[in-house]
């Protein structure tokens, strides 16, 4: 069982009636159809489909919406979306607290106001809000380090270390968790649908086993071009040193070989 922080992780909440109908034209998850108490992932895009940060989405009430921001600062959310809350009865209220991150396949009762399922481990766990950065189970050693190697393990995206601004869903793997395709109308909408239809993207999220640490946002390259984007790395207790790349389609075969600088890297199945 392993328990650590959420690094980079803010919450607002949006409060009001017409807090469902906002969302839902906003982000690109279903929030219309969501029942009280659900948990939905989804991303934050611009008008032409490109991440800017992904969210956890909680229902608590039908006029009251917990936003988990990740790659995505409470401030910018504030200065992005409340722009658009002009005829809408939406209000945007910071939220403190700590997000933690609880994996293992027999996890301990949580008492906690809000708790979510969270994949970021081959096992899964929950998720955890707490109002301060108490942990939500006594007894359990934090593990920061050991997370972001289990997650990078199972290939789950982190924002932004995992994409850069000009990220499509498609492209880091979130199609089936974080897209809803019959939804209605919101930003970005149209291009995400012709990903969907016309298909062909021409890059996608792989896993690395690595010789060396490689920096976040480096080149990777394969006979002399440059084919990815470093992501994020960790030492994995058994597999060594770990990571993630977002590389051309070409190059996603288990074993090829990629290099950046003096640092080699071999594409893993995730």
């Amino acid at each position: 069982m392993i328990l650590g922080r959420r690094p980079g992780v803010e919450v607002v909440e949006l409060v009001g009636p017409d807090t469902r109908r906002f969302a839902n034209g906003m982000f690109t998850n279903n929030v219309r159809d969501m029942p009280v108490g659900a948990h939905r992932w989804s991303g934050m895009t611009d008008d032409r489909g490109r991440l800017h940060g992904l969210m956890d989405l909680l229902l608590v009430a039908d006029d009251r919406l917990v936003c988990v921001l990740e790659g995505m600062t409470a401030d910018a959310f504030e200065a992005r979306y409340g722009m658009f809350v002009v005829f809408d009865d939406v209000e945007i209220v910071r939220r403190g607290g700590t997000v933690w991150s609880l994996q293992g396949a027999d996890l301990p009762a949580v008492d906690a106001e809000l708790q979510w399922p969270s994949r970021r481990s081959r096992s899964g766990g929950l998720e955890v809000l707490t109002p301060d950065d108490t942990p939500p189970v006594a007894g359990i050693p934090t593990d920061d380090a050991m997370l972001e190697a289990l997650r990078i393990e199972v290939g789950w995206p982190r924002f932004p270390d995992d994409a850069s601004d000009r990220q499509l869903p498609h492209e880091l793997g979130l199609r089936d968790t974080h897209l809803h395709f019959e939804k209605g109308c919101y930003r970005g909408q149209e291009t995400i649908h012709r990903v969907e239809v016309m298909g062909g993207v021409r890059k996608g999220l792989v896993g690395l086993a690595l010789d060396a640490e490689i920096a976040v946002g480096a080149d990777l390259s394969a006979d002399g071009k440059v084919v990815g984007r470093m992501g994020s790395s960790a030492v994995h207790p058994d597999l060594g040193r770990i990571g993630l790349a977002v590389v051309r389609t070409t190059h996603h075969a288990v074993g090829t070989p990629l290099v950046s600088g003096e640092a080699r890297a071999t594409v893993r199945a995730l």
